[in-house]
C-alpha cells in the first residue's frame, strides 16, 4: 500500500503556505493509509509512450485538462504559451510521456524534460482525479530520474498536491512566461 496524506489539522498550516509562501514543514501532513495502488489493479496500466497516436492521445488530453483546471487561473499570456507549447511538435519531441490507462482510456498523463529531471506535464482527467493517478504516474515518473531531483513549475492549482509528494518550494507564486507558477524541487533520498 502506498502512503499518501490527508488534510488533517493542517488548515492553519497550510492558509499560511497559501498566504506568505512559506515552505510547509513535512511533519504538519499525517500520513494516512490510502486504497490500493491505482497503477496496480487489473486493467491499469501506468507507463512510457512512444509511439505517435499514444503521444496524440496524451497531448489531447493535457490540453483538454490544462483548458479545465489551470486556464481560468492564468493570463492569457500564460494561456497562449502553455497551448503554443503543447501545440510544437519540436516542444513536445524533447519530451519523454507516460500516460495512464484504464484499459483503453487515458487517466492521466506526465511528461518530462531535462534528461527526467524536469516535471514539464502532470494532467488527469477529471473523471480520475482524487484516485491516485497522479500519484501513480509520478512514481513511475521517478524511476527514470537518473539524478534522484526533479523540479516542476506548479500551477497554483497543482502545488498542494506536490507537497504532498514531498517537494519544497524554491519561492512563491511568481509569473514567468505568463504563467503564475511556483517553482518546486523534489530531493529523493536513497536508503
Amino acid at each position: 500500500m502506498m502512503t499518501d496524506y490527508c488534510d488533517m489539522n493542517c488548515d492553519e498550516c497550510r492558509s499560511t503556505v497559501c498566504q506568505t509562501g512559506k515552505i510547509l514543514e513535512a511533519e504538519c501532513y499525517e500520513p494516512v493509509k490510502s486504497a490500493e495502488n491505482w497503477g496496480e489493479l487489473p486493467n491499469h496500466v501506468v507507463d512510457e509512450v512512444v509511439e505517435d497516436h499514444e503521444i496524440a492521445a496524451a497531448v489531447a488530453l493535457a490540453k483538454k485538462v490544462y483548458m479545465a483546471d489551470e486556464a481560468p487561473d492564468q493570463p492569457q499570456a500564460g494561456i497562449d504559451y502553455c497551448m503554443g507549447q503543447m501545440n510544437d511538435p519540436e516542444y513536445i519531441g524533447l519530451l519523454r510521456i507516460y500516460t495512464a490507462m484504464d484499459g483503453d482510456r487515458i487517466a492521466g498523463m506526465a511528461a518530462t524534460r531535462s534528461s527526467g529531471t524536469h516535471l514539464a506535464w502532470l494532467y488527469i482527467d477529471g473523471a480520475y482525479q482524487k484516485q491516485g493517478v497522479g500519484t501513480a504516474l509520478f512514481e513511475r515518473v521517478l524511476r527514470d530520474d537518473p539524478m534522484n531531483q526533479m523540479t516542476v513549475q506548479a500551477a497554483p492549482s497543482a502545488t498542494g498536491f506536490y507537497l504532498k509528494k514531498g517537494f519544497l518550494k524554491k519561492d512563491g507564486l511568481i509569473e514567468v512566461d505568463g504563467q503564475y507558477i511556483t517553482p518546486m524541487v523534489y530531493k529523493r533520498i536513497k536508503k
